[in-house]
């Protein structure tokens, strides 16, 4: 782990981190979404 040297950092850090997983999640979501539609579609 990275030694963080100022509060600035961290919430600069945690930012990103937030930002990034936010984007992993709607990515999944619609994943998951189109593999519905798609069922849909096939049945």
């Amino acid at each position: 782990m990275r030694v963080i040297l100022c509060p600035h950092e961290i919430g600069r850090n945690t930012r990103q981190d937030n930002e990034a997983r936010r984007r992993d999640a709607t990515a999944e979501a619609r994943a998951a979404r189109e593999k519905r539609v798609r069922k849909k579609m096939i049945g």
